[in-house]
């Protein structure tokens, strides 16, 4: 994720075609941009172009891992959305991500829940690969499942985050660093 809290989205968007993401990537970059006013973008280079989404054409600020289209695709088939499966409580891929991760969301926009930054860290634990431990079946590394956790609060211009090693909840002031360097 990538945030222009100093900068402002447009400044972003504007040189965005500037900046090429290779084709040999492996991960298919995209990026989540938002600034202080609310304004958020989405990047994302599609067979060598750029595609940018804003506010007016996101329904959902949550990314996948795959395009923005192909995730709001995937997220027809599910009751709620459309389709008639049933969002699942743990996450297998990408289309599991998105549908979690948008009734999450659409839960909590009708919810009296006033805590965001607990709110973000128990979205971000429900579609991570941390609540549940892989299949028996799976050959997986011994440091298997999301090792850094981040929430931004751009408003007031705070970083919180945790690691799988140390899950204790750290702040970072962005309002202590100079914003000249």
């Amino acid at each position: 994720t990538l945030s222009c809290t100093f900068i402002g989205c447009v400044p972003v968007i504007s040189t965005a075609e500037k900046v090429r993401i290779s084709e040999e990537s492996t991960t298919k970059e995209h990026y989540f941009v938002c600034d202080t006013h609310g304004n958020t973008a989405i990047l994302e280079h599609i067979q060598g172009k750029l595609v940018i989404y804003t506010n007016e054409i996101i329904p959902f600020p949550l990314l996948s891992n795959d395009s923005y289209e192909k995730s709001l695709k995937y997220l027809e088939d599910y009751q709620g959305f459309g389709g008639n499966n049933i969002i699942p409580e743990r996450n297998f891929g990408g289309k599991e991500i998105i549908a979690i991760g948008c009734s999450y969301l659409r839960n909590y926009e009708s919810s009296k829940n006033n805590n965001i930054i607990s709110s973000s860290f128990e979205l971000l634990n429900n579609i991570g690969f941390n609540k549940y431990p892989p299949p028996d079946s799976a050959d997986v590394d011994k440091n298997y499942g999301t090792q850094f956790t981040t929430v931004f609060d751009l408003r007031n211009q705070t970083v919180y985050f945790k690691t799988k090693s140390n899950t204790a909840i750290r702040i970072i002031n962005l309002n202590q660093f100079q914003s000249e360097c």
